[in-house]
C-alpha cells in the first residue's frame, strides 16, 4: 500500500486547472447561476505558515485570500475574517462587490457560554463583510 500523498505546491498547481475546467463544464451545462469558490481549508498549510509568520506567504487575511482565489479562477471564498476588525470587514465587502465575487463566512461555534459574545460578534462582522452564508463546523469534543 502506498503512503498518502503529501500536499505540496507542485501537486496543488497541477490540480488548479481543474477549477477552470469545472467552471467551463458548469457553463456548458446551462447552470448559469452556479459559481465556484474556494474554502480556506483548501489552503490549510498556507494558513499554518501565516500563523507561524513564515516568510513568503501569498496572503495573510481574508481579502488577500479572496484575491488569491480569484487569481486561480474562483469566483469567491469561504473563510474567516481573521481579526474581528469592522473596517477590514467593510473593506472586504466593498472589494468583493466591486469585483463581482462573493464571500461566505467561516465562523467558530462557541464551546462555552463565555464565548457567546465572540460568536455574536463574528456573525455581526460576517454580515458587515457581506456574507449571505456562514459556515460553522460542529465536531465532537
Amino acid at each position: 500500500m502506498n503512503p498518502p500523498s503529501q500536499p505540496n505546491r507542485r501537486r496543488f498547481l497541477a490540480g488548479a486547472p481543474a477549477l477552470a475546467a469545472a467552471r467551463s463544464l458548469l457553463a456548458n451545462s446551462g447552470a448559469a447561476s452556479a459559481r465556484l469558490g474556494m474554502c480556506s481549508f483548501s489552503c490549510n498549510l498556507h494558513w499554518k505558515a501565516v500563523a507561524a509568520r513564515l516568510p513568503g506567504t501569498k496572503f495573510s487575511d481574508a481579502g488577500g485570500y479572496y484575491d488569491y482565489a480569484r487569481g486561480l479562477g474562483a469566483e469567491g471564498v469561504q473563510t474567516s475574517l481573521r481579526g474581528g476588525d469592522e473596517a477590514a470587514a467593510r473593506a472586504l465587502r466593498s472589494h468583493v462587490e466591486e469585483t463581482g465575487g462573493y464571500f461566505e463566512a467561516d465562523i467558530p461555534l462557541p464551546k462555552e457560554k463565555s464565548e457567546l459574545a465572540a460568536f455574536e460578534n463574528a456573525v455581526r462582522l460576517a454580515r458587515e463583510a457581506g456574507a449571505t452564508v456562514a459556515r460553522a463546523v460542529l465536531m465532537g469534543t
